[in-house]
C-alpha cells in the first residue's frame, strides 16, 4: 500500500515531484522522502510511467546513472540494469 500522493504500480510506489528539477534535485528530494528515483525493470513499468507524464510533468527522470562517468550505468536503488529501451543513437553521454 502507497502512502497518500503516491501512485502504485505492480507493487512500486512511484509519485510525481511537486514542481521542475533537474536530475539531482529529484534524486535529493527523493532520497529525503526515504525513495529512490524509478529504476525500469521492464516494458509495463516503462509504460506506466511514460503513462504519467502529462502537460504538467512533461519531462521524468529516472534513478539511471553513469557514476564513474566511464559507461557503466547503475540504478540509484542499487538493483541491476537488466531491461532498456533507448531512443535511436542514445545513450548519448
Amino acid at each position: 500500500v502507497c502512502q497518500s500522493g503516491w501512485t502504485e504500480h505492480n507493487s512500486h510506489c512511484y509519485r510525481l515531484g511537486d514542481g521542475p528539477a533537474d536530475w539531482d534535485t529529484a534524486d535529493k528530494m527523493c532520497k529525503e522522502a526515504g525513495a529512490n528515483l524509478a529504476s525500469v525493470e521492464n516494458d509495463a513499468e516503462n509504460n506506466a510511467i511514460l503513462s504519467a507524464i502529462n502537460t504538467e510533468f512533461p519531462v521524468v527522470w529516472v534513478g539511471l546513472q553513469d557514476v564513474n562517468k566511464g559507461g557503466a550505468l547503475t540504478w540509484t536503488d542499487g538493483s541491476p540494469v537488466s531491461y532498456t529501451n533507448w531512443a535511436p543513437h542514445e545513450p548519448e553521454n
